[in-house]
């Protein structure tokens, strides 16, 4: 029976840093063990239940380039255990990035997919067509979306 109060560690830090020191050893192009591989699996996993990303769509996404970002590090043995003893962190920082990278790429998609839109009522208006604006009228919230994507990026010119 597990306690209420102790937490229950789905990855132990000691353990994978210790896996990745023995899986180091071994020549380059050694298959990664299993053992890792589940490792990020699960970090992976876990970082997706997340409140800041769990309601999202495109969750599985985010965990499939997350898990894809994970495995290139461990195969470019970019994790350095004499700098530090928690692979745990390193792995979940990488996950984390690319869960916004993911993040970033469909506000861009969704941003596209707006002004294409936009640009066709408008385009259909001036050739005199009767165009429906219900049917896309969303309350503002991909105004909103637009506004925010282009206030971003006047910021990073």
């Amino acid at each position: 029976m597990v306690s209420k109060n102790k937490p229950v560690n789905y990855v132990d830090g000691r353990t994978l840093h210790n896996q990745l020191v023995e899986w180091y050893e071994t020549p380059l192009g050694t298959k990664i063990p299993d053992v890792i591989v589940l490792a990020i699996m699960q970090i992976c996993e876990r970082l997706g239940t997340a409140g800041n990303f769990r309601n999202y769509s495109y969750i599985d996404e985010m965990k499939s380039a997350g898990l894809v970002s994970c495995v290139s590090a461990l195969q470019q043995r970019k994790y350095n255990p004499e700098k530090g003893e928690n692979p745990f962190a390193y792995f979940t920082q990488i996950a984390y990035n690319e869960f916004i990278r993911i993040i970033s790429e469909e506000h861009k998609q969704s941003y596209l997919k707006h002004m294409s839109l936009q640009q066709h009522i408008t385009d259909s208006m001036l050739v005199g067509e009767i165009v429906e604006t219900s049917a896309t009228d969303d309350s503002g919230r991909l105004d909103t979306l637009v506004a925010k994507f282009e206030k971003k990026k006047k910021k990073n010119e």
